[in-house]
């Protein structure tokens, strides 16, 4: 009698989900916001050297500038000073007379001269320091391309070498138009006023021209309407 032979036995597998280096993955997350916040400070402290930089080198053209207001005020004086001397000396006999009073004529033109060069100083010293004011306003304001695109760019130039150009689409903004020159009260000027006041409507120039005016007028025609009301 042949007996049956028993099924052969498969061996089990074991299949098991593959682990979670969660410790691995920790660390790797700690390494990440270590390195994020290392940047950030970097980038932090280079804004805070920018500044300093800026603020030193604006007090020493400060500085220059005051240095040189007073010597040409000295200088200034220096020349009224031979002026009085030579009008002293002037009256003394006849026939020196002539010569004193082209000596006399020369030192007070030295005189306006410098008085005018230091007038001009002050001039220059006074524009530029309203241009670096209106450069540090214009790279704090986020929004100034919106409505001062053109200020913008002459405070910050365009890398043209490296291929920038301008924005066509912030050029045509209406708030970035500039105002005209002799007439300010006329439609264009009103739009540009309503633009600029309004820039966060992103108003285009030439075929909004017409809407923001009207709103203008009617802005204007509000306040005034409302002054009349606080009088009576």
């Amino acid at each position: 009698m042949v007996r049956a032979r028993a099924p052969a036995v498969q061996p089990v597998q074991n299949h098991q989900a593959p682990t979670v280096d969660i410790q691995g993955e920790y660390n790797r997350q700690r390494q990440e916001h270590a390195a994020k916040q290392a940047k950030e400070a970097a980038y932090k402290q280079k804004l805070a050297n920018e500044a300093k930089a800026h603020q030193l080198a604006l007090a020493q053209n400060v500085a220059k500038e005051e240095a040189r207001q007073k010597q040409l005020k000295e200088q200034a004086i220096a020349a009224e000073e031979r002026a009085k001397a030579q009008r002293a000396a002037y009256n003394k006999t006849q026939a020196e007379k002539r010569a004193k009073a082209k000596q006399l004529q020369k030192d007070q033109e030295d005189a306006a001269n410098f008085a005018e060069a230091a007038r001009q100083c002050q001039e220059e010293r006074r524009e530029r320091e309203l241009r670096l004011a209106r450069k540090e306003e214009l790279r704090k304001d986020p929004t100034a391309i919106y409505h001062s695109y053109h200020d913008y760019l002459a405070c910050f130039p365009l890398d043209t070498a490296g291929g920038e150009k301008i924005s066509q689409y912030h050029n045509k903004l209406l708030a970035n138009r500039p105002f005209p020159k002799y007439d300010s009260d006329s439609e264009l000027g009103l739009a540009i006023t309503y633009a600029k006041d309004n820039w966060d409507l992103y108003l285009e120039y030439p075929k909004q021209v017409k809407y923001a005016a009207e709103q203008q007028r009617k802005k204007v025609a509000s306040i005034a309407a409302g002054g009349i009301a606080a009088q009576n």
